[in-house]
Formats: C-alpha cells, structure tokens, sequence
C-alpha cells in the first residue's frame, strides 16, 4: 500500500503538467436575432505546447440556426494560443448552446467545452438590422442520379447589405455536388432587385436512404459606419434531412440509359443533305432539361438496309450549356434516292409524375446521289473512310484476284527473322534488359530497407532548390522572398534529421538538430522575418545583409546530408 501511494504522489506533477486550461469567449455579450458574433477559445498548455491547429474547420460542430466558421489562429506569450471562430446568432431569442467537440493540434487532441450565451428579444416594431441567407429546395423523395437544384437566397438588411460570397460548398455522404453560382440581384419573382441575391448548387444522390445534406459558405457584408461591427465576412450553413430511393423497375423501359428528370427535344441539324453513296454525313440531336445529363449515356441507333450508323462520339461532354447536352452521330448512306434518318429516342424518369416517359427526334430528309453498284466486291471497307477510299480498295482486291505475270530478273530479300545478326542483337537487348530490372529491382529492395538515405536525397533536392529562389530574390533585393525562400531551405535541410515534416519545425527545432550551426543569431533572425506576424511577433528588419551567413549555413547541412 505504501508503494501505491508513494507511485501515485510521484505521479501528481506529471499530471498537473500536462493539463490544458480552456476558456471560451463569446462578444459581444449581449446578441441580437440573427447578429454576428465572434467565439475566442483560448488554450494554454503547462507542458508542450499545442502548436497550429490542423483540421480545426471540419471538427466545428454543424449547426444550422448558428453557422461557425474558423478565422483564425492567434500566439500569445508562453504557451498561450487563442481560435478564432464566427458566427451568427439564432432568430430564436432565449438561451443556446454550441456542444463541445475536440479541436486537433499538431501535438495532441485538446476537448473544448460547451459554451452557451443567450440571445435578446428584439423590441416590438424594430426592423431587422442584419443581412442572412435562407435555403430553398423542394420536399419530396428524390432519386438516385437525380439532379436537385438547391437555391440560397440572401437578403440585406437595414444596416447591411451583401456584396458577393464564396466557398459554398456541400458536406454530406453518398452526395455529389457542383456549384452553379448566379452571383446577381434578383427578386422572389425573378425581377431584379437590390435587396437581395441567389446562388444556385445542384447535388446528385449516390445511394438510396435518409441523406444529411450540409451546406455551407461564407457571404460579403457591407455595413455602415454607424453600424458599429468590424467583421466583412460572414459564415452562413443549412442543414437538410432528405428521403433518397432508387427509381422504379416496374415499366422501366429497355432503353432507359440513366436520364432522371424531363426531357424536352431539341433541334436536330444535318451537315449535308445531299450527300453521295458511301459520303459520310453528321447528325445531331440536342436535349435540354434540368436532369443529370452529366451522367446519360447516347442514345444507340442501330444499322439498317440504307444507313450504316457510327457510335456518338464523346466530345459532346464537354460542351454542356444552359442545361442542354448535344450527341453527335456520322451516318453513311448505301442506296440511292430520297431517304430519311432514322428515328432516335430518348427514355427518361419524370420524378414529378413518377414514371417513365420518352422524347423522339424525327427523321430528316435526305437526297442521297449516285448509283448502286450492280456487283458487290468482297473487300472489308472502313464505312467511315474519305471518299473514293471504296473504289481504289475494290482495285487492289481485282489485282489480287487476277495477277499479272512479269518479266524479266526478281530480287528476293532474305527475310529480317532470317538474318544471323539479327538473333544475336536480340539476345543481347534481351539479356540488357534482364540485368537492368534485376538491378533496378535490388537497388528498391536496398532503399527499401534504409529509408534515411531516400529521405536525405529528397531532402537535399528540396534544399537546393529552395536555395536558388534565395540567391534570385537576394539579386532582385526582394526581402519577404529572400526570407520565405531562406526559411524553406532551412527546414527541408533538418527535416531528415530530426524525422519531422518539414512545415512544422521552428528556428530551435533547426538549432537543436544542428547545434554546430556557424550563425544561428542569424538563423532566429530570418525566421522571424518570414514567420514573425504569424505567430504574433514581430517582423525582422531586413534579412538581404544575412545571406552570406544563411549560404553558410546551407553547405553545412548540404555536407551532413551527403555524409
């Protein structure tokens, strides 16, 4: 008992040492219906220090009536460093929370509580100061492969109005998403307003089941003098829970390629309409609907009596424009005469009336000249060769058939396979090419077994490069680039050796590494030059009289690298 407790007592400062403290801030204090807000969450570390925070962005709980968005990370002294988070308040006043999560370092895992603050009532007849964005999309069940147009309204406000936004994006699984943003002013009705915008994101469905669909961006805010707020951006999210099922088998027709949504048919265009015998001609056809079309495939047409039929190229893929998808097809006539196209039709799920509908494009009318040949000839003949490829093909097939005999001396050369020289070369690249696999296969097993070496070589290659962007900017006198580039050579030259990425390591990182360093006052000097503001110092005086010292530096690690 008396070892349990003295292992116990000996093991209190290591725990008390390693301990966070966090606190939570939320100014200011007193919010309003739908006002911005910004969250300080301060942590300070007794033992190691919790270094930048990493995926920060993607950890922040998803609430839909109090978007969060991470802004920034701020360095105090000692082992202090405060997240920047904004937000905006509810519509809803009374009491709220934000759940706590875990924030990842570049250290370790660090639990921030939960924080609640409470929002004001507005007083009866006071109009709405600040702009917000709302999310319309239909209630329905949806489909897998259906493409859903989601629309995100934003509306200014007395004090406020929105000048643009970004980064919208769509965090949900088994859903695809593509931006299509109509950054512009227009009104419920479809009128141009000043008083509000819309942007549009359409998402496809993967897999059937109850889907969460996150969306979530940031929008410009233009505020006015008086309004009393700093903050320019501003983070806006929805969250949506929707119903997604696999279209129907029942009636499903045999030439339903994938299309879910209406259809319409567009026009249909001919390259030629009077085209010769065996003349190829191109045929379009153009659909046009708010589906995936994306994801459809060509309608197939198959060969008849008069037209050979070349499968749709793919090229049409890229040439999508205000919902409409074109297919391109190359027709080749075999008869004479007055003819038409064949007909071409389009299967597609109408997920409003919820069955299976088809377009067709009519045929077109084609004068076809020339004449049939009384005689077929048995030679195989590209159908979408140049014109006249026919007739020289058939003549080469009679010269086969019915040889001329000729006269006089003939030459025969001895086959390539034949020649003596030729086995013996071959052998020989053969026999080359063995011992170059088995060498280049030990030479992987070899730095498979030391990955040091491989790192150092990587390593070295980062540092000289970095170090020709140093010399350039120290020609063009270009201090911030001289330092960045300094800086980077630095870090990809002590990388390897103390087995960290490179990104990470600070100016006593690389001294500890290295302590025999000629200059390292010169080293600390270069550093805070690149990197002093974002840490919260402050930038170094200019750094272009250290390169002497810096390229020094550089050969020393270069020479502890290749030894």
């Amino acid at each position: 008992m008396r070892k349990i407790c003295t292992w116990l007592w000996l093991l209190v400062p290591l725990l008390s040492q390693a301990a966070d403290t966090v606190t939570t801030k939320i100014t200011p204090d007193n919010l309003g219906p739908g006002e911005p807000f910004r969250m300080e969450i301060t942590v300070t570390s007794e033992g190691d220090f919790a270094g930048p925070v990493l995926r920060i962005a993607s950890e922040l709980p998803a609430l839909e009536f109090i978007p969060l968005r991470f802004s920034g990370q701020r360095f105090s002294t000692g082992n202090t460093c405060t997240l920047l988070i904004s937000g905006v308040a509810p519509e809803t006043p009374g009491e709220h929370r934000i759940p706590g999560f875990t924030a990842t370092f570049s250290v370790r895992k660090i639990e921030i509580p939960e924080t609640r603050f409470y929002v004001k009532a507005n007083k009866a007849g006071t109009p709405q100061g600040f702009a917000k964005a709302s999310l319309e999309m239909p209630e329905r069940t949806f489909y897998v492969g259906e493409t859903i147009r989601a629309l995100i309204h934003f509306k200014n406000g007395t004090t406020e109005r929105i000048t643009g936004f970004y980064g919208i994006e769509s965090r949900a699984e088994s859903i695809k998403s593509r931006s299509t943003v109509m950054n512009r002013d227009v009104e419920d009705n479809g009128s141009t307003s000043e008083n509000s915008k819309i942007a549009a994101i359409e998402l496809t469905p993967t897999q059937a089941g109850e889907v969460d669909v996150r969306l979530s961006g940031m929008m410009f805010v233009e505020m006015n003098q008086d309004a009393g707020q700093l903050n320019r951006d501003r983070p806006f999210s929805f969250s949506r829970k929707i119903k997604v099922a696999h279209v129907p088998e029942k009636n499903r027709p045999a030439d339903w390629n994938g299309a879910v949504g209406p259809l319409v048919a567009g026009p249909v265009s001919l390259s030629n309409s009077k085209p010769g015998i065996g003349e190829p001609i191109n045929l379009s056809i153009t659909v046009t609907g708010n589906v995936n079309l994306d994801r459809i495939l060509a309608p197939e047409v198959p060969h008849g009596d008069l037209w050979d039929v070349m499968p749709a190229n793919d090229k049409p893929r890229g040439m999508r424009k205000d919902n409409q998808r074109t297919f391109s097809y190359t027709l080749i006539p075999r008869m004479p005469g007055s003819l038409k196209t064949p007909a071409i039709r389009l299967s597609f799920f109408n997920p409003e009336t919820k069955a299976y509908e088809r377009i067709e494009f009519a045929p077109q009318d084609v004068t076809v000249t020339g004449q049939a040949p009384e005689k077929v000839e048995l030679v195989a003949v590209d159908p979408g060769a140049a014109i006249g490829a026919t007739e020289k093909a058939a003549q080469r097939a009679t010269e086969l058939l019915n040889p001329e005999p000729t006269t006089g001396s003939t030459h025969t050369r001895q086959n390539l396979l034949a020649q003596p020289y030729t086995l013996l070369w071959s052998q020989v690249g053969l026999l080359s090419l063995l011992a170059g696999a088995l060498i280049w296969s030990a030479r992987r097993d070899w730095l498979k077994r030391h990955p040091e070496i491989l790192r150092r070589r990587l390593a070295l290659t980062a540092l000289r490069k970095a170090r020709r962007l140093m010399r350039k900017a120290e020609r063009n006198g270009d201090n911030d680039a001289h330092a960045h580039a300094g800086v980077m050579a630095l870090r990809a030259g002590a990388a390897p050796l103390v087995e960290a990425t490179d990104v990470a390591l600070t100016a006593e990182d690389i001294l500890r590494a290295m302590p025999d360093l000629i200059t390292p006052t010169s080293v600390r000097a270069i550093f805070r030059r690149a990197d002093g503001t974002r840490f919260g110092g402050t930038m170094a005086a200019e750094t272009l009289n250290l390169h002497g010292d810096i390229e020094r530096c550089l050969r020393q690690m270069e020479d502890r690298l290749c030894t």
